[in-house]
């Protein structure tokens, strides 16, 4: 009976630290497994933040393009209306010129 208890305790050790090891193996290949994952899961996002960078830098040269160009329009339009407020300055001069001389013409006659 000895020899079967001894037998029966060796067996059940045997089951125990299968049973234990079976566990650690099924943990660390979880652990393994999600480690994995994330690791994937990190490159993606890597690649598709690279992506948008890349993406993000285009529209940012194409911006600046678009801000040179309306900076020169701007530039333009501002040399226009230095010229016009000077050529309404004029017209407002000769203008009261003329009304100055419709007025001399005026008391001349009466």
């Amino acid at each position: 009976m000895d020899e079967t208890t001894n037998s029966i305790a060796e067996w059940v050790k045997l089951v125990s630290a299968t049973g234990i090891g079976g566990l650690i193996m099924a943990f660390f290949a979880r652990f393994t497994f999600r480690k994995f994952a994330e690791e994937n899961a990190a490159s993606q996002r890597a690649g598709g933040e690279s992506d948008i960078i890349e993406q993000l830098r285009k529209e940012v040269d194409r911006l600046a393009g678009i801000n040179e160009t309306l900076s020169r329009k701007v530039q333009e339009l501002q040399d226009q209306l230095i010229q016009l407020r000077s050529e309404n300055a004029e017209l407002k001069a000769e203008i009261q010129q003329l009304n100055f001389q419709i007025k001399s013409m005026r008391h001349a006659n009466q």
